[in-house]
Formats: structure tokens, sequence, C-alpha cells
């Protein structure tokens, strides 16, 4: 039985370490450059014999946590991707009705785990917030978690995406606010912090395991460091205190415990 793992969360929340960070699990499955390049999504590209590299490189040369991928090697070994053709294609931004993605969403995970033989697939795309119901409905068994980060860090650090507001910072907070209010409604995703992540990794990757059902004891923890450097301190010192304040109000209740 197929079973999505889908992480959630604000972008530069620290959804990409955690991805890949899971994808170093033996047993874990992901869409890499590789993947459904055989037909299964339009969108891609077919390339001979894909099914059969992805299924094989990742074995020969396992994908790493960290984002740089050097050398003939980084370039050639398959690494855990957004896949954003893929769910452009399976859950389109203009979707309005369930039973136009569930189909695709099912085509596309049950061919995955088909070619690699690894039935858990972590998913990681962050528009995907609204759109859990249409996992559950492909599949029964899809776990959502999310990972949550301060606020006032956050939002300066993707403000550059807003900058076509009047206020890219307060513009940046909002949307930090409508995506953790939107997950934070569903009793059933599970939640944990970028400040938990970075203070205690092996604990929290463990955690996460464990709502996966991936078995800790396969884990290449030799490869994963046990703390992470937090950059928010550093985000926040680029604005004044009030400044900081102005945007921690903005974020509402979802940002309780950032006070």
């Amino acid at each position: 039985m197929v079973r999505p793992v889908i992480v959630h969360g604000v972008a530069h929340s620290g959804t990409t370490i955690l991805y890949r960070m899971l994808a170093q699990h033996p047993h874990a499955n992901w869409l890499s450059q590789y993947s459904l390049r055989d037909g299964t999504v339009p969108e891609r590209r077919r390339v001979p014999f894909a099914p059969v590299a992805d299924r094989w490189l990742r074995k020969v040369a396992p994908p790493s946590w960290r984002k740089e991928r050097r050398g003939i090697i980084g370039a050639l070994r398959p690494f855990p991707s957004e896949a954003a053709r893929t769910w452009a294609w399976a859950v389109p931004e203009s979707i309005d009705a369930p039973e136009l993605a569930t189909p695709r969403i099912t085509a596309a995970l049950t061919r995955q785990a088909a070619v690699t033989g690894q039935p858990t697939i972590i998913i990681k795309m962050p528009r995907l917030y609204r759109h859990t119901a249409l996992f559950r409905r492909a599949f029964t068994d899809t776990v959502a978690v999310q990972i949550i980060r301060d606020p006032v860090a956050v939002s300066i650090s993707i403000s550059d995406k807003f900058q076509d507001r009047p206020d890219p910072e307060h513009a940046a907070v909002v949307h930090w606010r409508e995506v953790v209010t939107t997950l934070s409604s569903d009793p059933g995703i599970h939640t944990i912090t970028y400040e938990e992540l970075c203070g205690d990794v092996h604990g929290t990757i463990r955690t996460v395991l464990r709502w996966a059902g991936l078995p800790a004891r396969h884990m290449p923890w030799a490869r994963i460091p046990e703390r992470l450097h937090s950059t928010n301190t550093a985000r926040r010192g680029t604005v004044s205190a009030t400044r900081a304040q102005e945007l921690l109000a903005a974020a509402g209740d979802a940002a309780e415990r950032y006070r």
C-alpha cells in the first residue's frame, strides 16, 4: 500500500532540510530528476532507461541532505526534488474538483512505488498545503507533517517573493499566517518546529520517522548532524526590535509560541 508522507510548511521554514534528511532513509521513496519520465506524467519529457536509473543510481549513490550538488557524480546522483511539473499536472493551481486530481495523484505515486519498490513516498511542494485532503482521497494512509519557524525570521527571508507589494515583509508574514493557520486547523497533521529540528536533529527525525512508519534503526545516522545552526537571530538582526514586534503581531494567534 502506497503511503505518501507530505512535508508541509512555508518556504524557508526548514522544509527542504527535513525532506532531504527523511530521504536518507533506505526505505523512503521520493521523486528525483529521473522519476516518472516514462509517460506517466505527460509534462515530463520521456528519457530512455530513466526508471532503471531512478531505481539503481539511488542505491549506489545515495543523496546528500545538503542542497549543493558538486561534480559529475553530484549531477548524476538522484536527488529529492520538489517535482514541480509533476504536481502542476497532478494538482494544478486552478483545480476545483477532487475527482480531477485523485486519479493523477494515484497514477504518479503508484508508478513511483512500482519503479523503486518502496511504498513510502516523501513529498515536498509548498503550495500543496491546501491539498492534503486530495492525497487522503487517493491514499488513506497519507501522513502529513508541517514544520513551523519563527514568523519574523521567515517573513524577512522570503520578503523578496513579495516585492510587488507595498510592504513585502508584512505580505510575507500574512502568507505565513495563512499557511500555518490552514495546516494547524487539520487535526490529522503532525507538527514540529524548525527550532526543535535545529536543537535536536536526531530526536526530531526519529519522531517524524515514527509518524511515517519508517524504522529509525535503519536510518544512516552517521550521515546526519546531531544539531543545525539556526539563522533566526541573524534574520531578526536585520530589522529593528519595533519592526520585529510589528511582524509578530501581524502573524496573529498562530505565532503565540514565538511571543
